[in-house]
């Protein structure tokens, strides 16, 4: 089963749907006459982590171009396109996300340095449900 939030989460009571959590609330980073306007590359097309470490230093900061480009960055991969138009907020303005304890969430990776709740899977055991799934349907010649 995935592992949602800590126990002290702001998302604690967050309604789940099946095994996702249901529609996206998820804080928004406010505009700042700081936040740069940006023309995403076709060198970033769909990479969002690399421009992050372009800017932020750090790959796994990619999710703030998401909580911070929500109307634009619908889907934060598929949505992160060459030629889209999007704000970048500076690095101070992440740093007081920080240091202020916003609520934040990541999707996928932790980041090391932070303290933010975070959204994952356990590998290991979906792993096991997927081949189980697979034999319980009679399925015997499995590759991985």
């Amino acid at each position: 089963m995935a592992n949602f939030h800590t126990n002290d989460s702001f998302l604690r009571n967050a309604p789940v749907t099946d095994f996702y959590l249901d529609i996206n609330s998820l804080p928004k980073i406010p505009q700042s006459i700081s936040d740069d306007i940006y023309t995403i590359e076709s060198r970033y097309d769909k990479r969002p982590d690399l421009l992050a470490h372009q800017y932020y230093g750090s790959a796994n900061l990619w999710w703030v171009f998401a909580l911070r480009n929500p109307d634009i960055l619908v889907d934060p991969l598929e949505d992160f396109t060459a030629g889209k138009n999007i704000r970048i907020p500076p690095k101070e303005t992440i740093d007081m996300v920080k240091a202020y304890e916003i609520p934040t969430i990541t999707f996928l990776r932790q980041v090391g340095h932070a303290n933010f709740d975070h959204i994952g899977i356990h590998n290991l055991e979906a792993v096991k449900n997927a081949t189980q799934y697979l034999i319980d349907y009679g399925h015997k010649k499995l590759r991985f």
